[in-house]
């Protein structure tokens, strides 16, 4: 609990930054404040939005605000929609995310076996030196692969939602504003088989 109220402090001390830079007319912003300006930005969009889901790592927050963008931007939650949508997604895109979900599975795996050499410090005392250096190069690896794999993940949603909805046969949104009700309606008919009519009747 403690250390879920401090990362929401940090964060919102980073929100509160990055809407102190916002307010700073972009050609008014020194080259420093731009280059501020982005990293924050950057940061900020790889946490999730509800401070309900914040977790106790980076990496556990990169894969989780991943998790969260298609519930947040289109009503679609990953947990229900994702397997469908993998499946009529192009062939191109599954290899995609395929290799970045290898390349993070490889990260972590080398990420193990640093922690499983820390025990032979018991019969040489360098294995602890090169136990760390192998976790902490793992854990940098396991960072920037599931960067990846999390921002392609947004990207099959962006591009091909859609699918999803043409192959199960549910009416498409009919305007952006309306797709975040429409993706709800959608999640919930996969998760549970209700009728859209069936759910507008819930909804009201």
């Amino acid at each position: 609990f403690e250390v879920a109220q401090w990362r929401i402090k940090g964060l919102q001390k980073k929100e509160d930054r990055w809407q102190a830079l916002v307010d700073i007319p972009a050609d008014q912003r020194t080259a420093a404040q731009q280059a501020e300006y982005a990293r924050i930005d950057g940061e900020l969009a790889r946490v999730p939005v509800d401070p309900r889901r914040l977790m106790p790592t980076t990496l556990g927050n990169i894969l989780r605000s991943a998790e969260e963008y298609s519930q947040v931007r289109y009503g679609l939650v990953a947990g229900v929609c994702w397997p469908r949508l993998w499946l009529v997604l192009p062939s191109e895109t599954q290899n995609a995310l395929s290799a970045a979900r290898g390349q993070l599975d490889g990260a972590v795996r080398l990420f193990l076996w640093g922690a499983l050499f820390a025990l032979w410090t018991f019969w040489a005392w360098w294995a602890i030196v090169a136990a760390l250096a192998m976790v902490l190069i793992a854990y940098w690896a396991m960072l920037q692969a599931a960067g990846v794999y999390g921002d392609l993940l947004r990207s099959a949603f962006d591009l091909h939602r859609f699918k999803l909805y043409q192959a199960v046969r549910f009416p498409l949104p009919e305007t952006p504003q309306d797709e975040v009700n429409q993706g709800q309606r959608l999640s919930e008919y996969l998760f549970r088989g209700t009728t859209v009519q069936e759910i507008r009747f819930i909804k009201t």
